[in-house]
Protein backbone atom coordinates (compact mmCIF):
# COMPACT_ATOMS: atom_id res chain seq x y z
CA UNK A 1 0.00 0.00 0.00
CA UNK A 2 1.64 3.38 -1.29
CA UNK A 3 -1.04 5.69 0.47
CA UNK A 4 -1.72 6.35 4.16
CA UNK A 5 -4.97 5.28 5.06
CA UNK A 6 -7.05 6.38 7.97
CA UNK A 7 -9.43 4.14 9.57
CA UNK A 8 -11.68 5.24 12.76
CA UNK A 9 -13.49 2.52 13.32
CA UNK A 10 -13.53 -0.13 15.99
CA UNK A 11 -10.78 -3.23 16.03
CA UNK A 12 -11.42 -6.99 17.05
CA UNK A 13 -9.18 -9.28 17.91
CA UNK A 14 -8.70 -10.80 14.50
CA UNK A 15 -7.83 -7.15 13.09
CA UNK A 16 -3.88 -7.23 13.74
CA UNK A 17 -3.41 -10.30 11.81
CA UNK A 18 -3.36 -8.14 8.60
CA UNK A 19 -1.54 -5.07 9.91
CA UNK A 20 1.53 -5.68 8.73
CA UNK A 21 -0.12 -5.01 4.78
CA UNK A 22 -0.80 -2.00 5.90
CA UNK A 23 2.94 -0.77 7.44
CA UNK A 24 5.68 0.67 5.76
CA UNK A 25 9.14 -0.59 6.52
CA UNK A 26 12.25 0.68 6.72
CA UNK A 27 15.83 -0.90 7.35
CA UNK A 28 18.11 1.36 9.41
CA UNK A 29 21.91 0.58 9.78
CA UNK A 30 24.17 2.55 11.94
CA UNK A 31 27.68 2.96 11.77
CA UNK A 32 30.19 4.32 14.56
CA UNK A 33 32.32 6.94 13.89
CA UNK A 34 36.11 6.44 13.71
CA UNK A 35 36.83 7.96 16.93
CA UNK A 36 35.62 6.87 20.05
CA UNK A 37 32.21 8.64 21.67
CA UNK A 38 33.44 11.05 24.20
CA UNK A 39 31.76 12.38 27.34
CA UNK A 40 33.04 15.95 28.50
CA UNK A 41 36.52 14.72 26.98
CA UNK A 42 36.54 11.34 28.56
CA UNK A 43 37.20 7.91 26.77
CA UNK A 44 33.88 5.97 26.93
CA UNK A 45 36.10 3.26 28.93
CA UNK A 46 36.88 6.01 31.63
CA UNK A 47 34.88 7.05 34.68
CA UNK A 48 33.52 10.51 35.76
CA UNK A 49 34.02 11.84 39.11
CA UNK A 50 30.73 11.34 40.59
CA UNK A 51 31.26 7.22 39.50
CA UNK A 52 34.94 6.96 40.19
CA UNK A 53 36.07 4.36 41.86
CA UNK A 54 38.86 4.43 44.42
CA UNK A 55 42.18 4.06 42.25
CA UNK A 56 43.23 1.31 45.45
CA UNK A 57 40.63 -0.96 44.74
CA UNK A 58 40.19 -0.13 41.17
CA UNK A 59 41.22 -3.47 39.40
CA UNK A 60 40.95 -4.45 35.87
CA UNK A 61 37.93 -6.85 35.35
CA UNK A 62 38.73 -9.96 33.03
CA UNK A 63 37.04 -10.88 30.07
CA UNK A 64 35.81 -13.77 28.03
CA UNK A 65 35.26 -12.12 24.66
CA UNK A 66 36.75 -13.21 21.61
CA UNK A 67 37.43 -12.21 18.17
CA UNK A 68 34.92 -12.50 15.88
CA UNK A 69 34.73 -12.31 11.94
CA UNK A 70 33.14 -8.94 10.68
CA UNK A 71 31.53 -11.01 8.17
CA UNK A 72 28.64 -8.60 7.11
CA UNK A 73 25.38 -9.96 9.31
CA UNK A 74 21.67 -10.71 7.26
CA UNK A 75 18.63 -9.38 8.31
CA UNK A 76 15.30 -10.99 7.69
CA UNK A 77 12.40 -9.07 5.71
CA UNK A 78 10.04 -9.77 8.20
CA UNK A 79 11.80 -7.49 11.26
CA UNK A 80 11.40 -4.12 11.68
CA UNK A 81 14.82 -3.41 12.92
CA UNK A 82 18.47 -4.65 12.44
CA UNK A 83 19.63 -7.42 14.71
CA UNK A 84 22.38 -6.26 17.09
CA UNK A 85 25.67 -6.35 16.09
CA UNK A 86 28.51 -8.17 17.55
CA UNK A 87 30.36 -6.61 20.17
CA UNK A 88 33.61 -6.52 17.97
CA UNK A 89 32.04 -4.82 15.20
CA UNK A 90 30.87 -2.31 17.58
CA UNK A 91 34.24 -1.36 18.80
CA UNK A 92 36.15 1.76 17.35
CA UNK A 93 38.31 0.73 14.35
CA UNK A 94 41.59 1.88 16.43
CA UNK A 95 40.74 -0.78 18.93
CA UNK A 96 39.89 -3.81 16.38
CA UNK A 97 43.16 -5.30 14.93
CA UNK A 98 43.47 -9.12 14.22
CA UNK A 99 45.35 -8.99 17.63
CA UNK A 100 42.15 -7.90 19.65
CA UNK A 101 43.54 -7.94 23.10
CA UNK A 102 40.60 -10.54 25.31
CA UNK A 103 41.03 -7.89 28.21
CA UNK A 104 39.15 -4.18 28.16
CA UNK A 105 42.05 -1.50 28.95
CA UNK A 106 41.81 -0.22 32.36
CA UNK A 107 42.06 3.66 32.95
CA UNK A 108 42.82 4.42 36.83
CA UNK A 109 42.75 7.93 37.83
CA UNK A 110 46.23 9.96 36.66
CA UNK A 111 47.83 13.25 38.16
CA UNK A 112 45.94 16.40 37.34
CA UNK A 113 48.53 18.81 36.20
CA UNK A 114 45.70 21.52 36.33
CA UNK A 115 44.78 20.85 40.04
CA UNK A 116 47.06 22.86 42.11
CA UNK A 117 46.99 22.19 46.63
CA UNK A 118 48.77 25.02 48.27
CA UNK A 119 50.55 24.11 50.44
CA UNK A 120 51.22 20.64 49.53
CA UNK A 121 52.53 19.47 52.78
CA UNK A 122 50.37 20.21 55.82
CA UNK A 123 51.69 19.50 59.79
CA UNK A 124 49.44 20.42 62.68
CA UNK A 125 48.59 19.51 66.33
CA UNK A 126 46.39 16.93 67.41
CA UNK A 127 43.04 18.94 68.00
CA UNK A 128 44.47 21.57 65.42
CA UNK A 129 43.31 23.25 62.87
CA UNK A 130 44.50 24.54 59.46
CA UNK A 131 43.48 25.62 55.68
CA UNK A 132 44.90 24.56 52.30
CA UNK A 133 43.59 26.14 48.92
CA UNK A 134 42.59 24.31 45.82
CA UNK A 135 43.57 26.03 42.57
CA UNK A 136 42.25 25.43 39.12
CA UNK A 137 44.73 26.66 36.49
CA UNK A 138 42.54 24.99 33.91
CA UNK A 139 40.52 27.42 31.36
CA UNK A 140 37.41 24.64 32.24
CA UNK A 141 35.19 24.68 35.09
CA UNK A 142 36.05 21.51 37.31
CA UNK A 143 34.64 19.53 39.73
CA UNK A 144 36.25 17.94 42.71
CA UNK A 145 35.60 15.25 45.45
CA UNK A 146 37.93 15.40 48.14
CA UNK A 147 38.92 11.64 50.06
CA UNK A 148 40.19 11.68 53.47
CA UNK A 149 40.16 8.96 56.52
CA UNK A 150 37.12 10.48 58.98
CA UNK A 151 38.91 8.76 61.86
CA UNK A 152 41.98 11.05 61.74
CA UNK A 153 40.73 14.14 60.16
CA UNK A 154 37.73 16.29 59.92
CA UNK A 155 37.60 18.40 56.13
CA UNK A 156 34.79 20.76 55.20
CA UNK A 157 33.59 21.36 52.17
CA UNK A 158 34.10 17.87 50.89
CA UNK A 159 33.48 19.08 46.88
CA UNK A 160 32.57 21.60 44.87
CA UNK A 161 33.33 23.05 41.73
CA UNK A 162 35.77 25.34 40.27
CA UNK A 163 35.37 27.95 37.60
CA UNK A 164 37.94 28.57 35.50
CA UNK A 165 41.18 29.89 37.37
CA UNK A 166 39.34 29.84 40.15
CA UNK A 167 39.92 29.16 43.97
CA UNK A 168 38.02 27.08 46.93
CA UNK A 169 39.46 27.28 50.70
CA UNK A 170 39.06 24.34 52.45
CA UNK A 171 39.29 23.14 56.68
CA UNK A 172 41.26 20.93 58.17
CA UNK A 173 41.16 19.61 61.72
CA UNK A 174 42.68 17.03 63.50
CA UNK A 175 41.03 15.03 65.45
CA UNK A 176 41.98 15.64 69.35
CA UNK A 177 43.15 13.34 71.66
CA UNK A 178 44.71 10.92 68.56
CA UNK A 179 48.62 9.81 68.55
CA UNK A 180 50.81 11.00 65.65
CA UNK A 181 49.65 9.86 62.36
CA UNK A 182 50.54 10.69 58.86
CA UNK A 183 48.77 10.01 55.45
CA UNK A 184 47.35 11.88 52.43
CA UNK A 185 44.11 13.35 51.39
CA UNK A 186 43.45 13.23 47.57
CA UNK A 187 42.02 15.61 45.44
CA UNK A 188 39.54 13.52 42.61
CA UNK A 189 38.78 15.88 39.25
CA UNK A 190 37.28 14.18 36.14
CA UNK A 191 39.44 11.13 36.45
CA UNK A 192 42.58 12.81 37.81
CA UNK A 193 43.49 12.86 41.02
CA UNK A 194 46.31 15.24 43.32
CA UNK A 195 47.27 14.47 47.09
CA UNK A 196 48.62 16.45 49.62
CA UNK A 197 50.83 15.01 52.68
CA UNK A 198 49.19 15.90 56.07
CA UNK A 199 51.33 15.04 59.01
CA UNK A 200 49.18 14.93 62.91
CA UNK A 201 51.20 15.30 65.54
CA UNK A 202 50.26 14.17 69.36
CA UNK A 203 50.62 16.40 72.15
CA UNK A 204 49.47 15.97 75.79
CA UNK A 205 46.51 17.06 76.84
CA UNK A 206 46.31 20.44 78.94
CA UNK A 207 43.99 22.26 80.55
CA UNK A 208 42.39 25.16 78.85
CA UNK A 209 41.98 27.38 81.96
CA UNK A 210 44.59 28.81 84.05
CA UNK A 211 44.14 30.56 88.07
CA UNK A 212 46.30 33.00 89.56
CA UNK A 213 47.63 31.08 92.07
CA UNK A 214 47.74 27.49 93.40
CA UNK A 215 47.97 28.23 97.15
CA UNK A 216 45.25 30.29 98.61
CA UNK A 217 45.22 31.76 102.01
CA UNK A 218 42.27 33.13 104.04
CA UNK A 219 43.09 34.13 107.16
CA UNK A 220 41.54 34.08 110.34
CA UNK A 221 38.26 34.21 111.27
CA UNK A 222 36.15 33.98 114.69
CA UNK A 223 34.15 30.67 114.43
CA UNK A 224 30.66 31.01 113.21
CA UNK A 225 31.68 34.26 111.24
CA UNK A 226 32.66 34.33 107.36
CA UNK A 227 35.83 35.60 106.18
CA UNK A 228 36.58 35.55 101.62
CA UNK A 229 38.94 35.41 99.87
CA UNK A 230 39.09 34.99 95.61
CA UNK A 231 41.14 33.35 93.05
CA UNK A 232 41.19 34.92 89.21
CA UNK A 233 40.24 32.48 86.67
CA UNK A 234 41.43 32.87 82.94
CA UNK A 235 40.48 31.27 79.63
CA UNK A 236 44.34 31.81 77.71
CA UNK A 237 42.92 29.69 74.59
CA UNK A 238 41.06 31.37 71.42
CA UNK A 239 37.56 29.41 72.12
CA UNK A 240 34.63 29.74 74.44
CA UNK A 241 35.01 27.35 77.40
CA UNK A 242 32.88 26.40 80.29
CA UNK A 243 34.16 25.57 83.90
CA UNK A 244 33.04 24.32 86.81
CA UNK A 245 34.71 23.79 90.45
CA UNK A 246 33.72 21.56 93.25
CA UNK A 247 35.22 21.81 96.62
CA UNK A 248 35.89 18.85 99.17
CA UNK A 249 33.88 18.60 102.42
CA UNK A 250 35.30 21.13 104.93
CA UNK A 251 34.01 24.87 105.91
CA UNK A 252 35.28 25.91 102.59
CA UNK A 253 32.32 26.83 99.95
CA UNK A 254 31.80 28.67 96.72
CA UNK A 255 29.29 31.22 95.87
CA UNK A 256 29.64 30.43 92.08
CA UNK A 257 30.49 27.09 90.99
CA UNK A 258 30.15 27.11 86.78
CA UNK A 259 30.49 29.38 84.31
CA UNK A 260 31.56 30.67 80.77
CA UNK A 261 35.09 31.97 79.71
CA UNK A 262 35.25 34.25 76.39
CA UNK A 263 38.20 33.31 74.92
CA UNK A 264 41.07 35.61 77.00
CA UNK A 265 38.63 36.22 79.43
CA UNK A 266 39.15 36.87 83.50
CA UNK A 267 36.72 36.13 86.29
CA UNK A 268 37.12 36.85 90.31
CA UNK A 269 35.90 33.62 91.71
CA UNK A 270 35.05 34.73 95.47
CA UNK A 271 36.19 31.78 98.34
CA UNK A 272 34.04 31.64 101.64
CA UNK A 273 35.69 30.45 104.93
CA UNK A 274 33.16 29.95 107.70
CA UNK A 275 34.41 27.83 110.49
CA UNK A 276 32.79 25.91 112.75
CA UNK A 277 35.24 23.95 115.13
CA UNK A 278 38.88 26.03 116.21
CA UNK A 279 42.18 25.17 114.55
CA UNK A 280 43.79 25.18 111.02
CA UNK A 281 41.88 23.53 108.22
CA UNK A 282 42.38 22.86 104.99
CA UNK A 283 40.42 22.12 101.43
CA UNK A 284 40.74 21.68 97.93
CA UNK A 285 39.37 23.30 94.52
CA UNK A 286 39.29 21.61 91.76
CA UNK A 287 38.49 23.24 88.38
CA UNK A 288 37.91 21.80 84.94
CA UNK A 289 36.91 23.16 81.44
CA UNK A 290 35.63 22.54 78.56
CA UNK A 291 35.61 24.10 75.27
CA UNK A 292 31.87 24.57 74.15
CA UNK A 293 31.18 23.90 70.66
CA UNK A 294 27.89 24.30 68.58
CA UNK A 295 26.21 20.27 68.07
CA UNK A 296 28.87 18.81 69.90
CA UNK A 297 29.34 17.18 73.17
CA UNK A 298 31.65 18.95 75.36
CA UNK A 299 34.76 16.64 76.73
CA UNK A 300 36.89 17.76 79.55
CA UNK A 301 40.16 19.26 78.49
CA UNK A 302 43.27 17.61 80.03
CA UNK A 303 43.15 17.22 84.03
CA UNK A 304 41.98 19.43 86.16
CA UNK A 305 43.32 22.13 88.08
CA UNK A 306 44.02 21.96 91.82
CA UNK A 307 43.88 24.48 93.97
CA UNK A 308 44.67 24.17 97.88
CA UNK A 309 42.87 26.50 100.38
CA UNK A 310 43.84 27.43 104.25
CA UNK A 311 41.85 29.20 106.75
CA UNK A 312 42.45 29.22 110.68
CA UNK A 313 39.15 29.44 113.14
CA UNK A 314 39.61 31.04 116.57
CA UNK A 315 36.84 31.28 119.06
CA UNK A 316 36.55 35.04 120.90
CA UNK A 317 38.19 33.93 124.16
CA UNK A 318 41.43 32.69 122.46
CA UNK A 319 41.29 35.76 120.38
CA UNK A 320 41.60 37.73 123.59
CA UNK A 321 44.03 35.64 124.81
CA UNK A 322 46.67 36.32 121.99
CA UNK A 323 46.56 39.95 122.38
CA UNK A 324 49.74 41.81 123.25
CA UNK A 325 50.25 42.72 127.12
CA UNK A 326 50.73 46.13 127.48
CA UNK A 327 54.45 47.33 128.65
CA UNK A 328 55.77 47.38 132.34
CA UNK A 329 54.38 50.50 134.27
CA UNK A 330 51.86 51.38 131.47
CA UNK A 331 48.99 49.26 133.08
CA UNK A 332 45.91 50.52 134.25
CA UNK A 333 43.10 48.77 136.02
CA UNK A 334 40.03 49.50 134.39
CA UNK A 335 37.11 47.36 133.84
CA UNK A 336 36.21 45.79 131.00
CA UNK A 337 34.27 47.19 128.55
CA UNK A 338 31.12 45.94 126.52
CA UNK A 339 31.43 45.00 123.04
CA UNK A 340 30.31 48.03 120.34
CA UNK A 341 31.64 50.83 122.39
CA UNK A 342 33.89 51.07 119.32
CA UNK A 343 31.77 50.90 116.16
CA UNK A 344 31.62 51.59 111.76
CA UNK A 345 29.04 54.13 110.98
CA UNK A 346 28.08 51.79 107.77
CA UNK A 347 28.93 47.94 107.49
CA UNK A 348 28.38 48.31 104.20
CA UNK A 349 31.07 50.55 101.84
CA UNK A 350 30.17 50.49 98.36
CA UNK A 351 32.60 51.61 95.18
CA UNK A 352 31.59 53.16 92.52
CA UNK A 353 31.33 51.48 89.24
CA UNK A 354 35.10 50.96 87.86
CA UNK A 355 36.75 50.11 84.47
CA UNK A 356 39.14 47.17 84.72
CA UNK A 357 42.55 48.11 85.73
CA UNK A 358 41.59 51.18 87.16
CA UNK A 359 41.36 52.79 90.82
CA UNK A 360 38.62 54.07 92.72
CA UNK A 361 38.65 54.72 96.85
CA UNK A 362 35.77 54.77 99.16
CA UNK A 363 36.71 55.43 102.91
CA UNK A 364 35.11 53.52 106.42
CA UNK A 365 34.43 55.71 109.12
CA UNK A 366 35.45 54.03 112.60
CA UNK A 367 33.65 56.01 115.54
CA UNK A 368 35.88 55.65 119.70
CA UNK A 369 33.01 55.39 122.35
CA UNK A 370 34.56 54.10 124.32
CA UNK A 371 35.98 56.54 127.11
CA UNK A 372 39.48 55.99 126.16
CA UNK A 373 42.08 56.24 123.12
CA UNK A 374 41.57 52.90 121.08
CA UNK A 375 44.41 51.13 119.38
CA UNK A 376 42.26 49.26 116.10
CA UNK A 377 44.49 46.39 114.15
CA UNK A 378 42.87 46.39 110.28
CA UNK A 379 43.32 42.50 109.50
CA UNK A 380 45.03 41.82 106.04
CA UNK A 381 42.42 41.70 103.21
CA UNK A 382 43.20 38.08 101.27
CA UNK A 383 45.78 39.65 97.86
CA UNK A 384 43.68 38.32 95.25
CA UNK A 385 40.72 40.29 96.28
CA UNK A 386 40.52 43.53 94.34
CA UNK A 387 40.12 45.44 97.17
CA UNK A 388 43.28 47.08 99.46
CA UNK A 389 44.53 48.62 102.29
CA UNK A 390 47.03 50.29 103.06
CA UNK A 391 47.10 51.09 106.55
CA UNK A 392 47.96 48.00 109.19
CA UNK A 393 47.39 49.63 112.57
CA UNK A 394 45.30 53.21 113.39
CA UNK A 395 44.94 54.82 116.71
CA UNK A 396 41.17 56.49 117.47
CA UNK A 397 41.31 58.75 120.08
CA UNK A 398 38.29 59.03 122.50
CA UNK A 399 35.06 60.20 121.31
CA UNK A 400 36.29 60.62 117.70
CA UNK A 401 36.33 59.00 114.79
CA UNK A 402 38.72 57.86 111.78
CA UNK A 403 38.60 57.41 108.06
CA UNK A 404 40.16 54.08 106.79
CA UNK A 405 40.79 55.00 102.81
CA UNK A 406 40.21 51.80 101.00
CA UNK A 407 40.88 51.22 97.39
CA UNK A 408 39.38 48.99 94.35
CA UNK A 409 40.85 48.12 91.43
CA UNK A 410 39.30 45.35 89.43
CA UNK A 411 40.93 42.78 87.26
CA UNK A 412 37.74 41.24 86.32
CA UNK A 413 34.35 42.38 84.93
CA UNK A 414 31.41 41.62 87.16
CA UNK A 415 30.55 42.67 90.88
CA UNK A 416 32.97 41.83 93.53
CA UNK A 417 32.55 41.28 97.28
CA UNK A 418 34.74 41.18 100.16
CA UNK A 419 34.99 41.66 104.17
CA UNK A 420 37.44 44.25 105.87
CA UNK A 421 37.95 43.25 109.91
CA UNK A 422 38.68 45.41 112.97
CA UNK A 423 39.86 44.37 116.13
CA UNK A 424 40.40 45.86 119.31
CA UNK A 425 41.04 44.06 122.48
CA UNK A 426 39.95 40.99 121.40
CA UNK A 427 36.54 42.94 120.07
CA UNK A 428 35.98 42.38 116.41
CA UNK A 429 33.66 44.88 113.77
CA UNK A 430 33.50 43.94 110.31
CA UNK A 431 32.47 46.19 106.59
CA UNK A 432 31.70 44.47 103.79
CA UNK A 433 33.02 46.46 100.70
CA UNK A 434 31.10 46.17 97.34
CA UNK A 435 32.16 47.11 93.67
CA UNK A 436 31.58 46.10 90.07
CA UNK A 437 33.96 46.21 87.73
CA UNK A 438 33.20 47.69 84.16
Amino acid sequence: IKTRDEYRGQLVVGDEKSFYQKTVKHLVNFTLPDRPAEFDQLMVEETLSETRIDQSIALPLPTTHRAVSSTPHQTHTGSARPTNLPLHSRLPAQVKSSTFSPQLPNSPPTTDPHLLLIPAHLSLPSGGEAIFRLVNQSPHPVHWDLSWPSSKLSLSPGAGLLSPHGQAVVCVQAVPGQASWRGQVSVYSDNSVASMEVVVTAVAPTTCITVSTDQVELGVAVLGSTTTGSIMLTNPGMELVQWKAQVSPSFFSLPQCAGLLNPTQSLSLPLLFKPAAPGSHTASLSLTAAPVRGGQDMAQSGPPVMVTMRGTGVSVTETVSTLPNPPAGQTKPQTKKSSGTVSLESELVMFPDTKLGETTVSKVKIKNRSGSDQAVEILPIPTASPFKTVHSVLEVKNQCYCTVPVQFRPMARGEHTSIVIFRWEGNMVRATLRGTGL
